[in-house]
C-alpha cells in the first residue's frame, strides 16, 4: 500500500502498520488496498472515503472533538448504523479506517453489497473494541522505527576506473578472438573458392603471386 499523502503528527510507518492491522481485522486482502491518504481537520470529528480503484482517505478532528459517543451514520439510524464510540483521535483512526477498508473489500468481493453501511458501522466497531483491549502493544509495535538498510561504502574513483577498464579488455578480448576465429573460417572459404576459380587470387594476399 502506498501512502501517497499525511498531513497527520503519525509517522507512515505507523499509519501503514495500523491500516494492515485494520485490514485483517476486517478480512480485506492487503492486495485489495492500493493507496491511502492520511489528513486532519480544524474542527469536527473525523470523515472518510473510499475509491473502487482501492484508495481510501481518513480525516481525523483536533482532540478537542473527543470522546465522540452514541453517533450513528450521517442520515440513518438505529443501531445497526450505530457508530463506534470512540474516545481519542487514535481510536477515531482505527474506527475511520477500518471502516473504510471494509468498503475496499466489500466492492472487490461483495460489488452489490458494497453500500452497505451496517457492515461497516459494524466492522469499525469491532475493530476499535479489538484495539482497546491490545492497545498498549499494538500502539508499541506500530511505533517502532523501521531499520534503515546500512549504506554501502562508495568506492574511490580510480577503483571504478580500474575495474571498468578490466571489465572493458575482458570484453573486447572475447570480441577478439571471435573476430580471429571468423578471419580463419573465411580465409579457407576463399581459398577454397580460388583455387577452384570461382574467385580470382586476391594480389593483396598473395603480393608475390604464391598459390
Amino acid at each position: 500500500m502506498k501512502i501517497k499523502r499525511n498531513t497527520t503528527h503519525w509517522p507512515n510507518h505507523f499509519l501503514r502498520r495500523m491500516t494492515a492491522w485494520c485490514c485483517k481485522q476486517v478480512e480485506c486482502k492487503a492486495s485489495y488496498l492500493k493507496e491511502a491518504e492520511f489528513g486532519k481537520r480544524s474542527r469536527g470529528h473525523f470523515n472518510g472515503w473510499a475509491s473502487r480503484s482501492g484508495g481510501i482517505r481518513v480525516v481525523i478532528g483536533p482532540e478537542s472533538s473527543f470522546p465522540y459517543k452514541d453517533g450513528f451514520y450521517p442520515g440513518r439510524s438505529g443501531e445497526a448504523f450505530r457508530s463506534a464510540d470512540m474516545n481519542d483521535q487514535l481510536e477515531a483512526l482505527i474506527a475511520v479506517t477500518a471502516h473504510e477498508v471494509t468498503h475496499i473489500r466489500d466492492y472487490v468481493e461483495r460489488p452489490h453489497r458494497s453500500g452497505d453501511e451496517r457492515t461497516t458501522q459494524r466492522e469499525e466497531r469491532l475493530a476499535v473494541e479489538a484495539f482497546r483491549a491490545d492497545r498498549d502493544r499494538l500502539v508499541a509495535k506500530w511505533s517502532i522505527e523501521p531499520q534503515k538498510a546500512p549504506a554501502k561504502p562508495k568506492k574511490p574513483r580510480k577503483q571504478i576506473n580500474a575495474e571498468r577498464a578490466e571489465k572493458n579488455l575482458k570484453t573486447w578480448e572475447r570480441k577478439l578472438k571471435l573476430a580471429e576465429t571468423k578471419v580463419k573460417k573465411y580465409r579457407q572459404q576463399v581459398g577454397r573458392y580460388e583455387r577452384e576459380g570461382v574467385l580470382a587470387v586476391s594480389a593483396k594476399r598473395n603480393p608475390k603471386g604464391g598459390k
